[in-house]
This record gives structure tokens, sequence and C-alpha cells, in this order.
């Protein structure tokens, strides 16, 4: 007799797939002279949460589970970006400080590697620095770090109920990393390298990568006059009757929004 386990994976899985075939088949975009610095952003970071939900039904559907939670945690961080990017009336004076930033980072390593000294001009090196230096110093007010992001948007609850505890995973914390490896039995350990999630922590997954997926074409239709996604209302279709099923069978945290 079948699992029931696996029936409602594999089911959860056809309906990630179709969700994710419809937004891709619409997600090729033509960047022109008329997009502005904001847009192309936005577009790239749309971008990179289709790849990364794509990444995340990949492992999935090949049962290797110890990657889903750090690809879980990027797909967040650029969840969290891009509303922030559509919320935020100084969105590109924050990208200007996230440029600046680590343009002056990377000069400075150029400094450390000997194989560079003798290919870089030391007045004009200096003179660029305390240009990006004075930069950042006027844009220190627009710098943002990742629990602020979450906060300003009010999502504050997703940051405490679901990214803290899969950042834990991705910094090798060893709870974290007793959770994914460690099979305990019979008063004995086993280290394992791809060891099963629990269903309800997969299906918890696999909503918050579609809902993130969904909301954010949702979000850019609407930032585009509606112009980019006519596949959409079929996408959401498939992700309205998997949020009924999730609801009805897992009952989310209430911490999470």
């Amino acid at each position: 007799m079948p699992d029931k386990n696996n029936l409602t994976i594999n089911s959860a899985i056809q309906s990630y797939k179709t969700a994710i075939g419809y937004i891709l088949k619409d997600c090729t975009f033509d960047i022109t002279s008329e997009h502005i610095k904001i847009d192309k952003y936005l577009l790239i970071l749309f971008t990179r949460i289709i790849t990364l939900s794509d990444a995340i039904l990949n492992n999935i559907s090949n049962s290797i589970y110890c990657a889903i939670q750090p690809l879980l945690r990027i797909l967040i961080e650029a969840h969290i970006q891009f509303i922030n990017l559509t919320k935020d009336i100084n969105k590109t004076k924050q990208i200007d400080y996230e440029a600046c930033n680590r343009t002056l980072q990377l000069l400075i390593s150029l400094e450390e590697i000997d194989e560079y000294a003798e290919y870089i001009d030391q007045d004009k090196h200096n003179a660029k620095k305390s240009e990006l230096k004075k930069l950042l110093e006027d844009l220190k007010k627009y710098k943002s770090n990742i629990e602020k992001k979450f906060d300003t948007i009010g999502l504050t609850p997703l940051y405490s109920a679901l990214y803290r505890p899969l950042s834990l995973h991705v910094h090798n914390n060893l709870r974290a990393l007793e959770s994914l490896h460690l099979v305990t039995k019979d008063n004995s350990s086993v280290i394992v390298p791809f060891k099963s999630l629990h269903i309800d922590e997969m299906m918890s997954y696999i909503f918050t990568a579609l809902k993130i997926m969904t909301s954010d074409a949702i979000i850019l239709n609407l930032y585009f006059d509606s112009r980019l996604f006519p596949s959409l209302p079929e996408a959401l279709s498939e992700f309205e009757k998997f949020q009924q099923f999730y609801f009805n069978k897992f009952p989310p945290s209430k911490d999470i929004p």
C-alpha cells in the first residue's frame, strides 16, 4: 500500500512544478533604456527568486534534503530585499550604499594581493578609496541589515520563526547539524549525509517557497502594470489549490505570517 506521506509530498511537488512552470513560461525580460536602475534590480532579483525556487524543487524531487534549508534561507533573503525595494522610498539609495560598500571592499582586498601591486596606481587608488568612503558616510543612514529589513516591512515573525532557524543550518550550528545529520535509535547514533525531513517541515518549506514565488510575481506584475506575466492566473490557481490543501492538513504556526 502506498505511503500516505509520499503521496502527499508527490502531490505537493506536482503543484510546485505546475506553478513554477507557468511563471517560467513568461520569465524572460527585455531590459531597455527605459528601465531605471531600480527596475533592473527588481527584475534581476525576481529572476534570482525563480532560480532558487527551481533549485529547491529539484532538491525536494531528488530527496536531497540537506540542501533545502540553505536554499530556502537565500530565497527568503531575496524575497525580503525584493519587498523592501518595492516599498522603500529610498530604495535606490539602499542599492547605492551596498554597491559602494562592495566596491570599497574590493579595492581594499586588491591591496593585499602582491601580484596586483605593480598594476595599481597608488594615487588614483587612494583617491578612489577616499571618494567611496565619503559616499558611504553620506549614504550610511540607508544601510539596512537583514533583521532591520524584515522589521521594516512588518515581517519580524518570519525572521524569528523561520529565517533565524534556517541561518543556524547555514552557519553550521552544532544543534542544527545534529538535527540534519544525526539519527538516534536504541541509545546509539549514526551520522548520515542525507536524512529525511519530517513531513510537516517538508510541507512548510514547499509552501513557503511557493508563496514567495507567487506573491512576488503578483507584486512585479502590478509594478509593471500587468505586462509581464500573462500566465500568472494559472500559476495562482495552482497555488490556491495547494494552499487550501496545506492549511487543511498542515496548519502553519501562528508565528509565521
